[in-house]
Order: C-alpha cells, then structure tokens, then sequence
C-alpha cells in the first residue's frame, strides 16, 4: 500500500513538472521568436525558438523519468523489445515530416505570408501561408479557410510560389456572336484600351515594383526577365479559341501582379470588357 502511494505520487509530481515545463516551453518559444525576429526573418526565428521549445520538454521528460519515476532506460528498452522495433517504424512519417520542415526553413521555397499552390493529390488552389512550423505547414485558401500540410508532403511534390514569381496568368473566356463579330486586332484594341485602366494589370508597374520583382528572381533569370517585363508578351491579348455554329469563344490573357485578387480583377474586367463591346455593338453569345 505504501510503495502504491509512493508511485502514485511521483506519477502527480512528474504529470505536474511536465505541464509547467509545457506552459514555459510555450512562453520560451514566443520569447526566442519575438526577439530573433529582430535580426533574422520570421520563418528562422520561429524555427529556432521551436528548436528551444522541443529541447527543453525533451529534456524535462528524460530527467523526470530518471529521478522522478525512477526508469532505468537500458532495462526498459530491452523489455519493451518488438514493441520498440514497432514504434519505430510508426514514428518514420514523423521523421520525415520534421526532417522535411528543417528543409522547408533552409531552402525556403516559400516563407510565411508568401502565396503558393501545390501539385499532388489532392491538389490545392493559391493559399496564402500562415505557419511553418517542425512538422506541417499552415496555410490560408482564398475561402478564408486554415487547414495543415504535413512538411513531407512538400518534399514529393510540385510547389508554385506566387510572390517569388511575382506575375500570374489570368485568364478570362467569352463567347461572342459570330453576327457582330469584328477582327482579332480590333478586338485586342478595346480590351486593351480597357485593360490599361486598370492599375493591377501589367505593364501597368512602377520601376520600383520591377526592382522588387527581379530581386525575387533567380540569378539566371534576371536578365531574361529585365527585358521581357514590358514585352509583348506581358500586354494583355485576345485569343480566338473556339467556332461553335453562330457564336465564337475568345480568351482574354492578362498578367497581374497579385494572385490573390484574381477573383476581383476578372470579374471587373469581364465587366468592363463586356460593357466596351456592348457600346461598340459587339453582341455576346453566353452558352
């Protein structure tokens, strides 16, 4: 009865030890994060204050053992035997997940707040990225919607970083009737006219946000791209795409600079554009 009292007792103190070096591991964390974020980015510091925060429960848990319950390792890892080769291969994934997160913070193919999508199954749309933390990521979709990742999923697939980028596709369809259709050229002519409105559409861009772009290239992209940024290739275009009996599918291509207001810039320029081809007496064909 006494040894059970005894035992029940170190079991009480180590459940307490363990909650209070939790609680200090967590404000250790925002301390070491807080102050690094001073000298280094935000995906560094938080990544060392993790590394603080891990060490010191890891260290907690093995002391408590020791003189608290009493466990002499070796003795326990022998009895534990086949259970041990078992939990070993169980714990794998959460190797790779924090072996993959060390990448993640190293390589940075993407940082906290930076838009991204990426490939696989299931494959994502843009999200915006809130976390990096050791074993997953946290992102943001457009829906306003947290969900995780975990880190070794990045490692296996294709990952698209909107911000390193700096440009994105968008692309606008519309059918038109074949009646009043004009030419290609003079279509091209009143999108554009309406296009160029509007200031998140390139080459609508300030020599200052050129800059701030070609700095987030590679290398070896930069004198590519210096030359290209205000090339044809990035005016807004019209496509001919589709014939379907009496009424035609055109593509609107524009380049804009900020993939999360995608949604916004082609529902204003659809309507600016249809409302330009309306008062020009293009008439549309909407299946």
């Amino acid at each position: 009865m006494a040894n059970l009292i005894t035992e029940l007792g170190q079991l009480i103190l180590f459940l307490g030890l363990l909650v209070m070096a939790t609680v200090f591991a967590r404000v250790l964390f925002s301390l070491i994060s807080h102050v690094l974020e001073r000298h280094m980015n935000r995906t560094h510091a938080r990544l060392a204050g993790k590394a603080f925060q891990y060490g010191l429960l890891i260290a907690v848990i093995g002391l408590g053992f020791y003189y608290i319950l009493d466990l002499d390792f070796g003795s326990l890892l022998a009895s534990l035997g086949i259970a041990t080769i078992a939990v070993a291969f169980a714990a794998q994934q959460i190797v790779q997940n924090a072996m993959a997160g060390t990448l993640v913070s190293l390589l940075k193919p993407f940082e906290i707040d930076d838009h991204i999508e990426i490939g696989g199954t299931p494959a994502t749309e843009w999200a915006q990225v809130k976390d990096i933390a050791l074993m997953y990521t946290i992102l943001r979709d457009k829906d306003g919607r947290l969900f995780s990742v975990p880190n070794a999923f990045f490692m296996n697939n294709k990952i698209i970083n909107y911000t390193k980028s700096g440009l994105f596709v968008l692309n606008i369809n519309l059918w038109l009737a074949a009646e009043s259709l004009r030419g290609v050229d003079e279509l091209q002519r009143l999108v554009r006219e309406e296009a160029f409105k509007d200031q998140r559409i390139m080459p609508k861009i300030t020599w200052q946000e050129k800059s701030n772009m070609l700095e987030k290239l590679e290398k070896s992209m930069r004198q590519f791209f210096e030359k290209s940024l205000v090339s044809e290739e990035y005016l807004p275009r019209l496509f001919l795409v589709d014939v379907q009996g009496t009424r035609v599918k055109v593509n609107l291509r524009l380049w804009i600079k900020e993939v999360q207001q995608s949604d916004e810039i082609g529902s204003s320029v659809r309507e600016a554009v249809r409302a330009r081809f309306l008062a020009e007496g293009i008439q549309f064909a909407d299946p």
